[in-house]
């Protein structure tokens, strides 16, 4: 298994040191190639939902691509090895550019994931922003036990389709989970995207971009959503920022 640039670790959990550029070649590559990949844009809820769980953590070093979706990772990166990045890789941006690069080159995508009125909403705006985008496919599989359960008939209406590229946006650790157990059977690139679904589609704003900048995007989500992202924040962040420190001062002593 090769990686576009070197990897590190934060707080166990595999990031590699791409760019947009890059994280879109390796998808477009793999898609003229009928190959699989499996691509995680990893955050600090990621990384400590993978921290907290071993199984979850297993799939995810399996993946070809773990891109630094979160600012705090980046910094991590940053100051644990010689590959500066000068961005993160944020995966509605990521999937912005990747259903850009798709309609450019002809390759046909499925949508896999939240509601079918976020997946109308979302095929409209992409194909809008993205002339000649051909969406081959979208599939609303619900969030309880039927999301795994009836895994292999999704897969092979996703084979089905044509598509060349697959965005799952089931929200973090469904969406990990899902590709890890099931985007070799795919067989074509699966994007883990998360909240691109909502964002692009308008059901949900982005953060202020000096919020996403100064990595306090958290903090936007917690105002807006406080019931849905509490803990996410209130419990994940302050656990990140002791380990993240730590590791830090280890690596750098």
């Amino acid at each position: 298994m090769s990686y576009v640039r070197p990897s590190g670790r934060v707080l166990g959990l595999r990031i590699d040191r791409v760019d947009y550029d890059e994280a879109v070649d390796a998808v477009l590559a793999a898609a003229d190639e009928r190959r699989a990949l499996r691509v995680a844009a990893a955050n600090v809820h990621l990384v400590m939902e993978a921290r907290d769980d071993a199984t979850l953590a297993e799939l995810l070093d399996r993946f070809e691509l773990v891109v630094p979706d979160g600012q705090p990772l980046r910094w991590v990166l940053n100051a644990t090895g010689d590959a500066k990045l000068a961005d993160r890789v944020y995966g509605p941006e990521l999937m912005r550019r990747t259903a850009a690069r798709a309609a450019a080159d002809r390759v046909p995508v499925f949508l896999y994931g939240a509601t079918s009125g976020v997946l109308a909403a979302l095929s409209k705006e992409l194909v809008r922003a993205n002339p000649g985008l051909e969406i081959a496919g979208t599939r609303a599989p619900g969030f309880g036990d039927a999301l795994f359960r009836d895994a292999d008939e999704d897969v092979s209406h996703i084979r089905a389709s044509g598509a060349g590229i697959v965005f799952v946006g089931l929200g973090c650790p469904r969406q990990e989970r899902w590709i890890g157990l099931h985007g070799i059977a795919v067989g074509v690139p699966c994007l883990a995207v998360g909240a691109a679904f909502d964002l692009l589609a308008g059901v949900k704003r982005m953060a202020p971009p000096m919020l996403q900048r100064t990595g306090l995007e958290w903090a936007y989500r917690l105002a807006t959503e406080p019931k849905r992202t509490w803990r996410r924040y209130l419990v994940h962040n302050p656990r990140f920022l002791v380990g993240a420190l730590r590791d830090v001062w280890r690596r750098s002593s």
